[in-house]
Order: C-alpha cells, then sequence, then structure tokens
C-alpha cells in the first residue's frame, strides 16, 4: 500500500475480453468525468467504482468457447457439406458464430430434413457427431425450449444450448453404460466411458470457469472483510441440501421436509435442491430440477434415478453463492453436489440415512453387487468432511467397513409427542375401513420387499391358522403392495394406502402392537411414532430401530429373518392384554423422555449449535 492514506481503496472496472465477444461491457465510473484530467483526478482520489455488466462465468466459459471456435474455423476450413448439419444450424442461428448464410435452397432443403419423420430413436450403434446433431436437431424442433431462451442476454442463450447438449450426450452414454453386460466386452465399455469424458472435456470451459471465477468471489470476500472495501454486512452461511428423493414416500423425504421446517423456524437459510420429471421451479424451500431423463438400475428396478441437468445445477448453485453443502442420498444428485464441493472448494458433508448395501443383499442375494455397493459408499461418504449416522449400529457397520470414526458424528432428532399421542385414539376410527373388532397388529411405511414384509405376512398366516383373534393393518403404499395383498387374500388384513397428518396420527394411536420386521433401516422414525401414540412394539435386532425402544419395557426384539421369533413375539402380545397396555404405557413414557430440546434437533446438520453431542 502507497499514499499518505492507503487504506482507502478506489475500485476500477473493465472488460479483461480476449474473444472480441464482450468488448466494452464493463468500465470505470466516476462522480467527475468532463475532462481527462478530472477523470484521473477522482480515481486517484478513490472516488470512482467499477460499472458496466459484471463477468460472470458464463462469460469466461464464452470466451474460451469463441477462441477454440475460431481457432477451429480458421484452421480447419468447413465443408460445405457438414456431417453435423444440425449444428451448424445451432451455431449459426443462436451463438452468432458469423457462418456463411444458407441460399434459399438450402433453407428449403433444410426445413425438410430437420422436420422428417424419425424411423428410429435407438442411439444404439451410431457415432458421436451422429448423437449428437440427433439430439441438435430434437432441440431445434423443441418450440418450448426454444421459446425460453431468452434473446436478449447473449450469455444466457449459448448456456441455455450448450448446457442442454452436454447434459443430454452424458445422459445419453452413461445410461447405455448402465445397461451393458460382463459379456458386453471391454471395448463397449470403453467406448461409452471414453465418449462421457470427451462430453466432460467439452464441458470444461464451465468448469474451469466456475472454478475460476468461484475463488475471484471468495477473493474479494476477503478483500471486503479485511478492507472493508463496500461496507457490506457479514455474509450469513447458506445450506444446500441434496438429495435424490424428495418427492417419494419414505422416511429420508420425510426426515427432509421435517429439516426444512426446522430451518425455517430457526431462520437458518437452507434450499433443498433436487431432480424429479416435474418442471425446474422453487417452491417452499426446494428446488427442483426436471431431469433430463431416469436411470432403471437392471438388478434393482424398484430404484429410480433422475439425471440432473449437471451444468444448470452448478449454474444455480454459483449465483445463490451457496457457503456450504450437505448430501442426503448418494445418487446422481448426490454425486454433483460432491463435484461442486469440490469444484470450487466448498465445504460438503452429509447423512447416511439409506442402508442401500443391505437393500441390495436383500433384493438380489448377490454378494458380489453388495460388496460394490459398499465400496461405492465407502468411496462416496470418505469424500465428505462430515457424516451424520442416525444410530450407532450404522455408526459400527460404517467404521467396520472402512470410514474412518473421526468423520462421523450423531444426527439429533426425535418424534413429535404432541402430533403422535395416545389422546388421538379414536375406537371408531378402523370402521371406515370395514374392520371388527379386535386386536390391531400395525405396520406403518413403505410396502416393498427390502422392509421383510413377505416374512411379516407367512407370520401372519400362521397366527391365523392358529385360529387367535387378531387383525394385520398395513399403512402405506410401494411396489410390493400387489403382491402382498394377493398373498393375504382371505385373512383379516387390510391395507389401508397412504395417511399422513391428524388420519395417520388416528391410525397409529387406534390400533394395538406396532410390526416392524425390517432389517435395513438406520434409524426408524415410525418405530418412535408407534410409541409416542402408546403402541409397544416389535422389531428385529438388525439395524437402528433396536436403539429406539427398550426390550421387554416398551416392547421385544426378535431375531432377524426368523419366522418363529416373529410369530412368537406377536403370539406373546395376544395371549396377554394386560402386557398391551402396561408397554404401551413404557412406551409413550420413553418417546417423552427422549424428547431433545428444541434447538438440538438436526444441529448437527444446521450447525445451529456447537455444543452437539459427538460419539
Amino acid at each position: 500500500p502507497v499514499g499518505d492514506h492507503p487504506w482507502f481503496k478506489a475500485k476500477v472496472g473493465g472488460s479483461d475480453d480476449h474473444s472480441g465477444f464482450f468488448i466494452g461491457r464493463a468500465h470505470t465510473a466516476t462522480p467527475d468525468g468532463r475532462t481527462i484530467r478530472d477523470f484521473i483526478g477522482s480515481i486517484n482520489e478513490c472516488q470512482s467504482w467499477a460499472a458496466g455488466e459484471d463477468g460472470d462465468p458464463l462469460t469466461l466459459a464464452h470466451s474460451l468457447y469463441g477462441i477454440g471456435h475460431s481457432f477451429y474455423r480458421n484452421k480447419f476450413k468447413a465443408r460445405k457439406n457438414s456431417p453435423t448439419p444440425f449444428i451448424k444450424a445451432l451455431l449459426n442461428n443462436f451463438l452468432d458464430t458469423g457462418e456463411d448464410e444458407l441460399t434459399y435452397l438450402d433453407k428449403i432443403k433444410f426445413f425438410v430434413r430437420k422436420n422428417l419423420p424419425e424411423f428410429s430413436s435407438s442411439y444404439d450403434g451410431r457415432s458421436f457427431e451422429e448423437v449428437l446433431d440427433k439430439e441438435a436437431r430434437r432441440l431445434l424442433n423443441d418450440r418450448g425450449f426454444l421459446s425460453s431462451i431468452n434473446p436478449e442476454n447473449k450469455n444466457r442463450r449459448i448456456f441455455a444450448v450448450t448446457s442442454y447438449l452436454a447434459n443430454r450426450i452424458i445422459y445419453i452414454y452413461t445410461e447405455r453404460l448402465t445397461r451393458l453386460s460382463f459379456d458386453s466386452g471391454i471395448f463397449s465399455l470403453a467406448h461409452s466411458l471414453s465418449t462421457i469424458g470427451l462430453v466432460h472435456l467439452l464441458a470444461s470451459p464451465y468448469y474451469l470457469a466456475f472454478h475460476h471465477q468461484h475463488r475471484g468471489k471468495s477473493l474479494m470476500r476477503e478483500l471486503d472483510e479485511r478492507f472493508d472495501v463496500t461496507g457490506s454486512e457479514e455474509k450469513k452461511e447458506k445450506i444446500a441440501l441434496f438429495t435424490d428423493t424428495l418427492h417419494e414416500i419414505n422416511g429420508v423425504a420425510i426426515t427432509i421436509r421435517r429439516l426444512i421446517d426446522t430451518a425455517r423456524n430457526r431462520g437458518i437459510e437452507l434450499t433443498v435442491v433436487t431432480s424429479s420429471h416435474h418442471e425446474t421451479s422453487y417452491a417452499d424451500g426446494v428446488m427442483n430440477f426436471k431431469s433430463v431423463g431416469d436411470f432403471v438400475l437392471p438388478e434393482y428396478p424398484e430404484l429410480k434415478l433422475s439425471f440432473p441437468p449437471m451444468l444448470d445445477v452448478i449454474d444455480y448453485f454459483e449465483r445463490e453463492e451457496f457457503t456450504r453443502i450437505h448430501v442426503s442420498t448418494p445418487g446422481t444428485v448426490g454425486l454433483i453436489a460432491l463435484f461442486i464441493a469440490k469444484l470450487m472448494d466448498i465445504p460438503i458433508s452429509g447423512t447416511y440415512h439409506t442402508d442401500i448395501p443391505q437393500y441390495v443383499k436383500s433384493l438380489t442375494s448377490d454378494e458380489l453387487l453388495e460388496k460394490a455397493a459398499w465400496q461405492y459408499m465407502i468411496w462416496f461418504y470418505n469424500q465428505l468432511e462430515e457424516v451424520m449416522v442416525p444410530s450407532t449400529s450404522t455408526r459400527a457397520q460404517l467404521i467396520e467397513h472402512g470410514l474412518p470414526a473421526a468423520k462421523t458424528k450423531p444426527l439429533p432428532r426425535w418424534v413429535d409427542t404432541r402430533q403422535f399421542s395416545p389422546a388421538k385414539r379414536d375406537e371408531n376410527f378402523w370402521r371406515r375401513f370395514g374392520l371388527a373388532e379386535g386386536t390391531k397388529l400395525l405396520y406403518v411405511g413403505r410396502v416393498s420387499r427390502e422392509k421383510n414384509l413377505e416374512l411379516l405376512a407367512d407370520a401372519f398366516i400362521e397366527l391365523t391358522k392358529s385360529g387367535f383373534d387378531a387383525q394385520l393393518v398395513i399403512i402405506g403404499d410401494g411396489p410390493y403392495r400387489d403382491e402382498m395383498e394377493q398373498k393375504l387374500r382371505g385373512y383379516p388384513a387390510t391395507f389401508t394406502g397412504f395417511l399422513e397428518g391428524e388420519e395417520l396420527s388416528r391410525g397409529y394411536a387406534s390400533a394395538d402392537v406396532f410390526v416392524f420386521p425390517s432389517t435395513t433401516d438406520t434409524f426408524g422414525n415410525v418405530v418412535l411414532e408407534a410409541q409416542a401414540s402408546g403402541l409397544p412394539v416389535i422389531v428385529t435386532d438388525e439395524g437402528g430401530p433396536r436403539e429406539l425402544m427398550q426390550s421387554g419395557k416398551t416392547g421385544f426384539v426378535v431375531k432377524a429373518n426368523d419366522k418363529e421369533s416373529l410369530l412368537n413375539a406377536m403370539l406373546f402380545f395376544l395371549h396377554d392384554d394386560g402386557l398391551i397396555k402396561a408397554m404401551g404405557e413404557s412406551a409413550r413414557t420413553f418417546a417423552e423422555q427422549g424428547e431433545l430440546d428444541a434447538g438440538e434437533t438436526y444441529s448437527t446438520i444446521l450447525h445451529s449449535n456447537s455444543m452437539a453431542a459427538n460419539y
């Protein structure tokens, strides 16, 4: 620093343009500039500021693309009969490349070719250029997309087109990769991987620009803090929570919805980022990106993963200036979160909600796939700075498979004992479902095979055949429901479908015993909800739910995957109504005693309480 008052700073601006696209977009402004002397004098007196259009990642990326395109056009003269006419049309019409205008006859030929019906929608067997040009044709015929492009903002126009093409090509070849079998050969695998790598290489100007510009912003914030250049207030923390599941009905989605409400009540800025088939939009703390396409894994058809528009997500993240990332799922959305964290040097943490390796084992009985799932999970969570775990058994499992113990932190959460309460018991509740008097054995949750519901059905059939008067009630929905209903046809079993709010609370409180045979749950919200509603519970000795009850006091822990053990626990309650009442009261007391202080719930994710307990 030089001068008599080096702590006073002047700001200047100008277009650092190397492509010829953005000349004169930014400049230095002063309050007095009638002459050159006045202008220079104002700068010397620190009476100046930057004005015009700020440079951003898109400006930098498109400058790089402009330089590359100019070099390519001058070095390799474009052929008249281009093998990629639709790509050329995009460059001409939307990117302002200055290519020669088509003749009237050529325009007619192009129009006819663009509107000819396609005889095959398959991309198999096509070269990269053919796939790219086919996608360009699809874009040119997408009236909705074209009308959404802002014609006045050149950067946004270019970004919309390139992002569309990059996302589509990456999706096409990644989806092809998921369909490859072990018999496909190394060449097919290498071809798909190399093409994906090529597309990322073509998109690298964006990656470089976002990385460079984010570092520049960090430096500007540091200068602001040290020299108070603009007098801005200290920047508050802003959390982006990435999840692959939100619109589905499952424990992860329910937890995230509660987390949004908790953050809002505490005045913490939290935005949930997800992707689905719904249109791109923001509502109620959730930013949803319309997926480019979906993946269905051959070995797990129930698990559908959306493929988000990667560049759009990165652009949104940068514009919103998030300061921290939390990942709830390790799927495609979670991988983008990890990529952003590494690209922009953003702190990233995550929650281990779902025991996916156990799901894989349960659904496929394939030890090789289970091992591969564990390798992926440990690799993914090892990239994070902290991993929130819902139970000590889950933590031990992760550590056993290679996750450092120092990375793990507890995830404080409990049940709302006002929402779930014995006071909501309604003796007439089950009449509308056509149920008579009798002991109600209740299951609440996703109706899917990995929840061990086939075992529950078998045990209940045997119980009924033994002559006991009991009814099985299933609240929830899922892919196993039709098969389970068919299996229990003729037996006193009722499927209510999905219930929520007061209906769900009354459903819990109006039942008698809660049965949860799952071995794959890392926590088990429903087990707490049942106990808060005054129900004794039956859980297995694998997974997190056994840590959310007191065996022999608020219910029973049975051997996992053992029909006889599950049947005996249900019979134990049916033999003694007094036991149901006594354990139900103990379950309610247990739920009340374990309830957390308002500031403690989800504190390790929201960082709202630095005194949150560590393991």
